[in-house]
Parts: structure tokens; sequence; C-alpha cells
């Protein structure tokens, strides 16, 4: 088999990126949006030693689970990866993908490990999204990258955002693509390095509705609104609470800089979750899908097994959101987080619900464990907290870094619960705490990105 090649396939799995996978001539085949159960022929795209990628072209006989995607620029939007497949299918799907790396990169068997936490209805869910910006044909389009491109594909209704949060951008989808002349911000050409405007970001709250648009420009200095009408359009939309500017001055395609500043209104929206009310700032992480940030936070709490006397330590605390879930179910937590930001947004919102036994800190964790209990509360008269009973870990997609499970291992909290983005990481950092002493007592699959691969794991581990 070679590049170009023109082959009949028979697709036996899905792969962690969910591509189809075949055998072909003693190599593994990847086909993306080929499913389990299919023939197919393909394209073959590239060759390497022990694997190949095909494009796929025709399906010969088509699985029992595969239906017609509700998107109509599925397949060349980079967002979604499973909107052709029952949605029964993806949750089993995204468990066999816990289970599969939890064995192959951790060596764990977890026979605890429950069904798929699914959605009822599993579209219009996302809180959040960026659209990037760029001109076409002399026109500015807002849209998303088509997959491993730069190239924008323009969208103006996504079925997975909020329904609100849709709307909006049907809206601004209208207002941004103008002829140059008129466009309500001049977008950024990379190559050229002209233009203003590089992202458009949307967050919408599911408890509240309230919206902030977020406009991502090259440079504070040079942005100006050509048509400052079309800007007062935006002011005037129902539950638009925030309008902001972001200045991204790094080269290639960060999203986000590090400087924002409120063009109108707030410069937080807020959700409510378990009760609790939760101010978010443009730049700080916050679960995308409310809906099923609440089961998680349930889930946690119920591992967690409070009976209101622990000392809870929440890392990568973010904006507060696990630890303020479970302050008033114990006697203290503790929050830490490298996001100056976010710790400011953290303790906004413990004011603002009246929650008082919590306290945010903005460190790197390793260093902030180091330095010992007196150090480390040296910001507050307390200093006599023990050692932690229950230790939350939330990373990003990387993982916990060595040194910080290195410390965790010398404190030796009875129960750390973690909560994954990717099922390689956990895996990987399961291995390490299962080494130092901690067995996987249970976890779940969480489906907090219906219609994509991904998918978020809360395990259980325990010292022994």
């Amino acid at each position: 088999m070679k590049k170009n090649d023109i082959v009949t396939l028979d697709i036996t799995d899905l792969n962690s990126a969910g591509q189809g996978v075949a055998r072909k001539d003693d190599m593994a085949v990847f086909v993306k949006h080929a499913l389990p159960g299919e023939s197919v022929v393909a394209h073959v795209m590239s060759v390497k030693k022990s694997y190949a990628f095909g494009k796929l072209i025709h399906i010969i006989n088509t699985a029992e689970e595969r239906i017609d995607p509700p998107c109509k620029i599925f397949g060349k939007c980079g967002g979604c990866d499973l909107q052709h497949l029952q949605y029964a299918a993806q949750l089993a799907y995204k468990r066999k993908k816990v289970v599969d790396a939890l064995r192959r990169i951790g060596g764990i068997e977890c026979e605890t490990l429950s069904d798929t936490i699914g959605m009822d209805a599993p579209f219009g869910y996302r809180n959040k999204a960026a659209f990037p910006v760029a001109e076409q044909n002399g026109r500015t389009v807002l849209g998303m990258y088509a997959e491993r491109s730069h190239r924008v594909i323009p969208l103006s209704d996504c079925r997975i955002l909020l329904p609100n949060a849709n709307r909006l951008l049907n809206v601004l989808s209208e207002l941004i693509a103008p002829r140059r002349s008129t466009a309500l911000i001049q977008p950024y050409n990379e190559e050229t390095g002209k233009g203003i405007l590089r992202h458009v970001m949307i967050r919408a709250s599911h408890a509240t509705g309230e919206m902030m648009i977020c406009f991502v420009v090259n440079n504070f200095n040079n942005y100006r609104f050509p048509n400052e009408e079309r800007l007062d359009m935006l002011k005037l939309m129902p539950n638009i609470k925030s309008i902001v500017l972001n200045s991204n001055v790094s080269p290639g395609n960060a999203i986000m800089g590090k400087h924002t500043k409120t063009l109108y209104g707030e410069d937080r929206i807020h959700e409510v979750i378990g009760g609790v009310r939760y101010a978010v700032s443009a730049d700080a992480f916050f679960q995308i899908n409310t809906a099923q940030t609440e089961k998680l936070y349930a889930l946690v709490a119920d591992y967690a097994q409070l009976t209101g006397e622990e000392i809870i330590w929440d890392i990568y605390c973010g904006v507060g959101g696990i630890a303020l879930y479970l302050a008033r179910q114990c006697r203290y937590v503790i929050g830490v987080e490298i996001n100056a930001q976010a710790v400011s947004d953290a303790r906004h919102n413990a004011k603002i619900n009246n929650i008082t036994n919590v306290e945010f800190f903005a460190a790197n964790a390793p260093s902030w464990i180091e330095q010992g209990m007196e150090t480390r509360l040296s910001e507050t008269p307390r200093n006599d907290y023990p050692a932690p009973d229950v230790i939350i870990l939330d990373p990003p997609r990387k993982g916990c870094e060595r040194p910080l499970l290195d410390a965790l291992l010398k404190i030796r909290p009875m129960k750390i619960i973690y909560v994954s983005c990717d099922p390689a990481t956990l895996a990987r950092d399961a291995r390490v705490l299962r080494d130092g002493g901690y067995t996987l007592r249970l976890a779940a699959p969480v489906d907090m990105f219906p219609q994509t691969c991904h998918i978020e794991t809360a395990a259980l581990l325990q010292r022994q």
C-alpha cells in the first residue's frame, strides 16, 4: 500500500480521535468518518512506517449506528467529529476509550468504571466558542477552521451552541460580513499583518441567559469600529451584559492575549451551578457544558463522601467551580490556580455567595506545596490547618506535572479525586499514584462534549 492508492477496507473499531480503524497489508489504516462494521472505499493520503491515513470516498455497506448529521457543514468544519454516529453509540465509544487508556497506558483494570453519563438532549449545550475571522472574496467572514487548517469555513449556525449564543452568532455573522469598507471591524491578515480583528469569542450563561462578546484584536492601539451603529445594535440585543476587547499580539493561532478591557457593560457574566453563582470573565477557564458540569460536580461530591469536617485542597481550581460547590459540605477548602485572573474571579465568586470557608491562591501548585503549610498560608492569620483529607485535581489536557504528583505522594491524603479531560493523561498520572500507594476505586466518564470524540472522566483514588 502506498500513497494515492484506492483501497477497500473493513472498519473494525474507532481510535481515540474518532477515526475508523482497518487493517491492510499488515498496517493500521485510519479513516475519518468511517464507522465499525462498514466496508468502505478510501483514498490513501499518507503512509507511515506502521500505519496510514485514508480519506473516505464511498461506503459500500452502512453501519446500523450511522445517522445523517444535522449540521450542514459537518465534515468541513473541524469542530465536531461524531455527528454521524448515534448518541448511544457515542457514549459506548467514550467508555471504551477510557477503558483502553487505563489498560494500555496505566496498566489498570477498573472494574467499577460506570457507563458514560450522557445528556438527554446532546445538542445546544456549549456556553463558549471562539470563531476566527478572515477576508474571503472581499468580504469579512466569521466561522470555524477547517480540520488541520487555518482556512475559515463561514458559519452562522452552530448546532452545539446554546440557543441564545447561536442566535448571537447569527447576528454577528451579519454584522461582520459586509464588505471591508463597511465592516464592523476590519479582519486581521496573518500573512500581511494588516487589519485588526482576529477572533470573536462568545460566552453565554445557561442559567441566567447573560451573554458576553469578546473581540480579539491584534493591538489595542490600532483597533477602531468603522461603523459605530453596528456596535450599538449589539448593545441593544437582549441579555448582552458585556462587550470586551482582548489584545493578542502574539504570532500564530493563539485565540486570546493577556490583556482585556471592557467596552460595554460588565467585565463578567454569571452562571449558576448547584445553587452557587459564578462570575466568569472573558479569559477565565470555565466548563463549556453547564448542564453536564452540574452532574460532574455532584459526582465529585459523591466520591468525596463529606461529613462536614474535611479539609479539601482543590488544585487547578480555576474560577472556584468545584471548591465553592463543595465548600458548604466540608470544614474548609483551599484552591490553588496559576492563572491570577481566574483566582481573582474565584475570590469574587466566594464573596457574592457569602462563602467564607474558602481561600484561593495564585501559585504554581508544586512550589506552593513544597513551601510548607505555614508559608503557604501567610496571606491569612490562620496557619494551623491539618493536612488535607481530600485533594481535587482538575488539570488541563496535558495532565499533572510530575513534581505535583510527587508532592501529593508525600502529603498522602486519604482521597484524591481526579477530574480529567484526557483519558491518556489520566491513565499516566493514575499509574504514578497507584505506584505510590493509591488504588483506583471508582471512575465515571461524563460526556461534556457530545458530538465530539472528547470525554471528561472523574476518578476516585484512595490511599491503600
